[in-house]
């Protein structure tokens, strides 16, 4: 549990008004992803202090966020590290991975991840975030955007616009991850007003708990009939 704020309790017999602290109970799940992140935090320490200001809560982000794309992506955690991005000019991208072209397709996948102090797991994932994502999106389907403010990025989507420029058709999968839960309808506002085609450009939200189930094995129930 975690202690909230002390709270004053009158009409206490023996000793008067006794200070109490009102406990919130912690999210068992997101219990569960910070014991995760903590471990990948210390096997992948000198990598992930390398992106960005090296302090322990860019730690745990960048590792919480790497644990999305492995989980989500099915890689192992060393490639996962290797698609962060989070940076001073990351175009509002903590992490993306470029999938194989295929048939002429392939898939662009997006991360942006918030990961909280608190276990709780209630905040909801800030909306502000979404106007430097989409410009990100807009950024990677216009070939005269420059890519200001995206050095960090500009080698995938350079990969990602050479590909468009050879025929292939990308599918951008944006994936919005923290420990808390889904933004609000306002989010959703600016999603709908950016105009994107939905089959072009989907949106997804991962949190704490779709994470556990995602490693949490499945029942597989069979039933053999046997004839003759």
């Amino acid at each position: 549990k975690i202690s909230g704020e002390a709270t004053q309790v009158a009409g206490d017999p023996h000793k008067g008004a006794v200070s109490l602290y009102a406990a919130r109970a912690m999210d068992s799940y997101a219990g569960i992803v910070e014991q995760w992140v903590r471990r990948i935090g210390d096997e992948y320490g000198a990598r992930l202090a390398a992106r960005g200001v090296d302090t322990e809560a860019r730690r745990k982000s960048n590792a919480f966020c790497a644990l999305c794309v492995a989980s989500l992506l099915d890689l192992d955690e060393a490639k996962a590290v290797d698609c962060l991005t989070d940076g001073g000019e990351d175009g509002g991208i903590d992490a993306i991975h470029v999938g194989e072209t295929r048939h002429d397709s392939f898939t662009v996948w997006l991360f942006q991840s918030k990961y909280y102090a608190s276990l709780e797991g209630t905040k909801a994932f800030p909306a502000g975030e979404l106007p430097k994502i989409l410009q990100t999106v807009g950024t990677i389907f216009d070939p005269e955007k420059p890519l200001t403010g995206m050095r960090d990025i500009a080698h995938a989507v350079e990969d990602v616009r050479s590909r468009i420029r050879d025929g292939a058709i990308p599918q951008v999968q944006v994936v919005l991850c923290s420990n808390g839960v889904r933004w609000q309808q306002d989010g959703d506002a600016r999603i709908a007003q950016a105009g994107f085609d939905p089959r072009q450009v989907q949106w997804e939200f991962v949190n704490h708990r779709r994470l556990v189930e995602l490693k949490t094995p499945r029942e597989i129930n069979t039933s053999l009939v046997f004839a003759g």
